[in-house]
């Protein structure tokens, strides 16, 4: 290969928007705090509700968002360390009181060359089967664009509250079951085999998912920067990858 390696920072955060960037809007700061604190390249926010662009100024000088018409959930990359090659928003079917999922995709190419082929969702509050057709939806796009020898990074927050890391969508993402021709792996689990999973009271929800056999030199999820409650009333997650 003429790439060099790459220690690539990502993270996943539910920001509970419409609460903390809305009625509490004091929280603001303390979002952006904690996004600081992990310091990502490359960033999957969920329930951002329309302040994708103001969060990408507030966290430092060089991060774009990728424009993909929907305000809800948002890709936030550091331009210095990516390029964007394309993008685009597909629809999740399976669907809750809440309207309409969707899951973002883009494509990226990292200042040594390698690609880098990234998905950002928030998956309905439903019941096992259907988060089970909407981890199947997530491979069906994350095959239609991923590019051969990329590495994949799936980030979102699957409130998979029917079984948290055992629910049937991740063991499907992860290939433990189904059809499952291009498994990932779950880089929390990587760096910290039996580390506390917890990002959201009850179990762990919000995941950075990555290509099997992808390098993980670490991971963590955030309780210490922001006092719980002050914040979104989820804890971020972040990896950080070498490729």
């Amino acid at each position: 290969s003429n790439t060099v390696a790459l220690d690539l920072r990502l993270m996943s955060y539910n920001m509970y928007g419409w609460n903390a960037m809305g009625q509490e809007d004091w929280k603001k700061e303390n979002l952006w705090k904690t996004i600081r604190a992990s310091n990502p390249d490359l960033l999957g926010v969920q329930e951002v509700e329309g302040h994708q662009y103001e969060t990408a100024d507030a966290i430092g000088d060089d991060y774009a968002v990728v424009e993909d018409g929907f305000d809800s959930h948002s890709i936030i990359y550091r331009t210095s360390v990516l390029t964007l090659e394309a993008s685009g928003l597909e629809e999740i079917y399976e669907q809750d009181q809440w309207g309409q999922r969707y899951v973002t995709w883009a494509q990226f190419t990292t200042s040594e060359g390698q690609m880098i082929d990234h998905l950002n969702t928030h998956l309905c509050v439903c019941d096992e089967p259907t988060l089970g057709k909407s981890a199947r939806r997530l491979y069906e796009v994350m095959q239609q664009h991923r590019r051969e020898g990329s590495t994949v990074i799936m980030t979102g927050d699957f409130n998979v509250f029917g079984g948290f890391e055992n629910s049937e969508a991740i063991r499907f993402l992860k290939g433990e079951l189904g059809d499952n021709d291009y498994p990932l792996e779950d880089t929390f689990r990587v760096a910290q085999p039996n580390g506390d999973g917890e990002t959201f009271p009850g179990g762990k929800i919000d995941y950075i998912l990555a290509s099997m056999g992808t390098p993980v030199s670490d991971a963590w999820i955030d309780k210490d920067t922001i006092p719980y409650g002050e914040a979104s009333d989820h804890w971020s997650i972040s990896a950080v990858i070498n490729i």
